[in-house]
């Protein structure tokens, strides 16, 4: 393939994200390099690092990305519900359908925990990650409102409560699958949905 040495910054940085997602995808966080991304993006490997100083700052950029997509799946999850403890429990029900559907960005959302990544990248990550966490807060607020969810919990409690426990329960379905037998036979979006039934029951006035 001829390669174009005219492309904008912009450009070439798209065409660079554009081929890390398509190795991520295919290979895995693990599995994942900078020579693999200058086969797919067709470029020298000095234009990567031109743009991104390695593997890391690439991670960091799809982790911003996996966070919007995240936003996304719990803004289509309750879109067309009215009960706020309905809508909770299907934001945890989409948590789990966005690590089913897409494991490798799901591994990329707590990567802005590590201290390589850059300023405004980090920024990014907390701007979007704190309009996820204010979304679900205001279904809280609303449901106290409603008098469906008791209001003697502070709401920031409830929402740390919610999102811990359902990465919690990720973890555990995602590590044990291999050393619980039961974990590769029961249906495990039931298993979620029985989850999201019992950790909000305690919510309820």
């Amino acid at each position: 393939m001829k390669r174009n040495k005219h492309h904008s910054p912009e450009i070439r940085k798209q065409q660079i994200l554009l081929a890390s997602e398509i190795v991520l995808l295919k290979e895995g966080i693990e599995s994942f390099t900078i020579d693999q991304v200058v086969f797919h993006a067709q470029i020298a490997k000095g234009t990567v690092y031109k743009y991104y100083k390695n593997k890391d700052h690439l991670f960091a950029e799809l982790a911003v990305k996996s966070v919007e997509m995240l936003y996304q799946y719990f803004r289509t999850a309750v879109a067309d519900i009215e009960s706020p403890i309905q809508k909770l429990q299907s934001v945890i029900k989409s948590c789990y359908r966005f690590y089913h559907d897409y494991p490798q960005y799901y591994g990329l959302l707590n990567y802005f925990e590590r201290k390589e990544v850059d300023a405004v990248q980090r920024g990014r990550y907390q701007k979007i990650s704190f309009e996820l966490q204010s979304f679900i807060e205001k279904i809280i607020d609303e449901g106290k409102a409603m008098g469906e969810i008791s209001g003697k919990v502070p709401t920031q409690s409830i929402d740390y409560i919610i999102w811990s426990g359902t990465i919690g329960m990720i973890q555990f379905i995602e590590s044990k699958k291999e050393l619980i037998p039961d974990l590769k036979v029961i249906n495990q979006e039931k298993l979620i949905h029985d989850f999201a039934l019992i950790i909000t029951s305690g919510l309820r006035i």
